[in-house]
């Protein structure tokens, strides 16, 4: 049985992402970071969600103490402007599972077809 994935902190910065990872690492604690590729290419620009450390449900609590004890207090991710973007996107049931870049092209061409729809509704009514 696969175990449940949870985030324990969304950064906006991918160097402390990195080093929150590798000294999770120097613990025996995986983590995966999600978003790093498109927060490092888009970031500058626009707030996408940041990139979001990512670990087994059964470590968050041992990962929390590690990073108090190491002088980092985080937020909890869904305290953060970053946090409730990204769980907003979680919330919704065809984007739940899929990549940050996945939901950015299925909002943009459900963004199209509706205003596709929205113009023809608009040009039979007149």
């Amino acid at each position: 049985m696969e175990e449940k994935m949870v985030t324990l902190v969304c950064l906006q910065s991918n160097a402390l992402a990195e080093e929150i990872q590798q000294l999770l690492a120097e613990s025996g604690i995986t983590s995966y970071l999600r978003n790093e590729y498109t927060n490092r290419i888009v970031g500058p620009m626009c707030d996408i969600g940041g990139v979001r450390i990512e670990l087994a449900e059964s470590d968050l609590e041992a990962a929390t103490e590690l990073l108090q004890e190491s002088g980092l207090s985080l937020a909890e991710p869904e305290a953060t402007q970053v946090g409730r973007i990204s769980h907003w996107g979680d919330n919704l049931p065809f984007l739940r599972h899929r990549p940050l870049e996945q939901r950015l092209w299925m909002i943009t061409i459900l963004l199209i077809l509706g205003l596709g729809l929205l113009s023809v509704i608009l040009y039979l009514l007149s």
